[in-house]
Protein backbone atom coordinates (compact mmCIF):
# COMPACT_ATOMS: atom_id res chain seq x y z
CA UNK A 1 0.00 0.00 0.00
CA UNK A 2 1.34 2.98 -1.13
CA UNK A 3 1.03 6.86 0.48
CA UNK A 4 -1.31 8.34 -1.85
CA UNK A 5 -3.30 5.21 -1.58
CA UNK A 6 -3.45 5.25 2.55
CA UNK A 7 -4.60 9.23 2.03
CA UNK A 8 -7.40 8.29 -0.06
CA UNK A 9 -8.33 5.63 2.59
CA UNK A 10 -8.31 8.07 5.20
CA UNK A 11 -9.96 11.21 3.18
CA UNK A 12 -13.13 8.59 2.95
CA UNK A 13 -13.66 6.81 5.78
CA UNK A 14 -13.17 8.64 9.05
CA UNK A 15 -12.59 5.76 10.93
CA UNK A 16 -9.50 3.90 9.49
CA UNK A 17 -6.94 4.71 11.61
CA UNK A 18 -4.26 2.26 11.22
CA UNK A 19 -2.61 0.65 8.52
CA UNK A 20 -0.59 -3.09 8.94
CA UNK A 21 2.24 -3.51 6.66
CA UNK A 22 4.34 -6.77 6.23
CA UNK A 23 7.20 -6.39 4.22
CA UNK A 24 11.20 -5.91 4.62
CA UNK A 25 13.11 -2.35 3.84
CA UNK A 26 9.64 -0.45 3.83
CA UNK A 27 10.99 2.70 6.60
CA UNK A 28 10.83 5.42 3.60
CA UNK A 29 7.13 3.85 2.92
CA UNK A 30 6.44 4.54 6.51
CA UNK A 31 7.57 7.79 6.03
CA UNK A 32 5.82 8.60 3.52
CA UNK A 33 2.24 7.24 4.37
CA UNK A 34 3.09 9.49 7.71
CA UNK A 35 3.49 12.06 5.83
CA UNK A 36 0.61 12.03 2.73
CA UNK A 37 -1.64 11.36 5.97
CA UNK A 38 -0.27 13.83 8.40
CA UNK A 39 -0.12 11.29 11.10
CA UNK A 40 -3.32 10.88 11.00
CA UNK A 41 -2.60 7.19 9.82
CA UNK A 42 -0.36 5.01 12.50
CA UNK A 43 1.52 2.31 10.82
CA UNK A 44 1.83 -0.79 12.63
CA UNK A 45 4.84 -3.67 11.74
CA UNK A 46 3.53 -6.81 11.03
CA UNK A 47 5.36 -10.02 10.11
CA UNK A 48 6.41 -10.87 13.44
CA UNK A 49 7.86 -8.29 15.00
CA UNK A 50 11.21 -9.29 12.49
CA UNK A 51 11.48 -5.20 11.74
CA UNK A 52 10.37 -3.56 14.62
CA UNK A 53 13.44 -1.52 15.87
CA UNK A 54 14.78 -1.12 12.48
CA UNK A 55 11.14 0.99 11.65
CA UNK A 56 10.43 2.56 14.83
CA UNK A 57 12.82 5.83 13.98
CA UNK A 58 10.69 5.97 11.12
CA UNK A 59 7.50 5.95 13.42
CA UNK A 60 5.83 3.26 13.23
CA UNK A 61 3.35 3.30 16.24
CA UNK A 62 3.60 -0.51 17.01
CA UNK A 63 3.30 -3.82 15.84
CA UNK A 64 1.01 -6.49 15.78
CA UNK A 65 3.45 -9.68 16.83
CA UNK A 66 2.32 -13.21 17.79
CA UNK A 67 0.84 -13.55 21.66
CA UNK A 68 3.71 -15.41 23.41
CA UNK A 69 6.35 -13.01 23.36
CA UNK A 70 4.01 -9.84 23.34
CA UNK A 71 5.19 -8.36 27.42
CA UNK A 72 8.88 -8.61 25.62
CA UNK A 73 7.74 -6.99 22.67
CA UNK A 74 6.13 -3.66 24.61
CA UNK A 75 9.53 -3.61 26.66
CA UNK A 76 11.41 -3.25 23.50
CA UNK A 77 9.42 -1.06 21.59
CA UNK A 78 8.80 1.41 25.18
CA UNK A 79 12.76 0.85 25.12
CA UNK A 80 13.15 2.19 21.69
CA UNK A 81 10.90 4.89 21.61
CA UNK A 82 12.34 6.42 24.63
CA UNK A 83 15.51 6.52 22.94
CA UNK A 84 17.28 3.45 24.34
CA UNK A 85 17.96 1.07 21.66
CA UNK A 86 20.99 -0.36 22.89
CA UNK A 87 18.56 -1.51 25.90
CA UNK A 88 16.09 -2.61 22.82
CA UNK A 89 18.76 -4.48 21.18
CA UNK A 90 19.64 -6.27 24.38
CA UNK A 91 16.39 -7.69 24.68
CA UNK A 92 15.36 -7.80 20.72
CA UNK A 93 18.75 -9.94 20.28
CA UNK A 94 16.70 -12.88 22.72
CA UNK A 95 13.53 -12.86 20.89
CA UNK A 96 15.13 -12.43 16.98
CA UNK A 97 15.99 -16.34 16.40
CA UNK A 98 12.55 -17.14 17.73
CA UNK A 99 10.78 -15.01 15.17
CA UNK A 100 13.51 -15.78 12.11
CA UNK A 101 12.51 -19.19 12.46
CA UNK A 102 8.75 -18.68 13.28
CA UNK A 103 8.46 -16.80 9.71
CA UNK A 104 9.30 -19.25 7.39
CA UNK A 105 5.72 -20.88 7.45
CA UNK A 106 2.63 -19.64 8.89
CA UNK A 107 1.73 -23.22 10.52
CA UNK A 108 4.91 -23.49 11.74
CA UNK A 109 4.83 -19.87 13.48
CA UNK A 110 1.32 -21.31 15.21
CA UNK A 111 2.84 -24.29 16.66
CA UNK A 112 5.51 -21.99 17.89
CA UNK A 113 3.54 -19.97 19.20
CA UNK A 114 1.09 -22.38 20.84
CA UNK A 115 4.24 -23.86 22.43
CA UNK A 116 5.65 -21.28 23.92
CA UNK A 117 2.38 -20.01 25.78
CA UNK A 118 2.29 -23.51 27.01
CA UNK A 119 6.05 -23.37 28.58
CA UNK A 120 4.91 -19.82 29.89
CA UNK A 121 2.30 -21.57 31.49
CA UNK A 122 -0.06 -19.59 29.62
CA UNK A 123 -1.96 -22.70 27.59
CA UNK A 124 -2.96 -25.88 28.10
CA UNK A 125 -2.93 -27.59 24.43
CA UNK A 126 -0.70 -27.47 22.03
CA UNK A 127 -2.98 -29.06 19.21
CA UNK A 128 -2.87 -27.10 15.91
CA UNK A 129 -6.26 -27.49 14.08
CA UNK A 130 -6.10 -29.55 10.76
CA UNK A 131 -4.67 -29.73 7.87
CA UNK A 132 -1.38 -28.36 9.75
CA UNK A 133 2.23 -29.01 9.47
CA UNK A 134 3.62 -32.18 11.05
CA UNK A 135 6.16 -31.46 12.93
CA UNK A 136 10.03 -33.56 12.92
CA UNK A 137 11.31 -34.04 16.25
CA UNK A 138 14.35 -32.15 14.79
CA UNK A 139 12.10 -29.31 14.34
CA UNK A 140 10.37 -29.90 18.02
CA UNK A 141 13.73 -29.99 19.66
CA UNK A 142 14.63 -27.13 17.60
CA UNK A 143 11.44 -24.94 18.87
CA UNK A 144 12.30 -26.17 22.90
CA UNK A 145 15.84 -24.41 21.87
CA UNK A 146 14.29 -21.46 20.77
CA UNK A 147 11.44 -21.28 23.90
CA UNK A 148 14.40 -21.90 26.11
CA UNK A 149 16.27 -18.74 24.77
CA UNK A 150 12.84 -16.41 25.45
CA UNK A 151 12.23 -17.96 28.32
CA UNK A 152 15.58 -17.20 29.80
CA UNK A 153 14.67 -13.64 28.60
CA UNK A 154 11.54 -13.76 30.37
CA UNK A 155 13.00 -14.18 33.65
CA UNK A 156 15.96 -12.17 33.27
CA UNK A 157 13.28 -9.07 32.31
CA UNK A 158 11.29 -10.00 35.42
CA UNK A 159 8.40 -11.25 33.07
CA UNK A 160 7.74 -14.51 34.53
CA UNK A 161 4.59 -15.57 36.52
Amino acid sequence: MGAAFAARLQASFGNFAYLKLEEPLMGTRVESIRAATRDRIGVLEGWGGMYLLELIPNGICGAMPGLAMCDLFVRVFNLASSGDMDGAFEIYRSMLPQIVYAMQNMELFHHMEKRLLQARGLLRSTVVREPFLRLEPYVAAHIEKLDRLVLAELERQGLTR
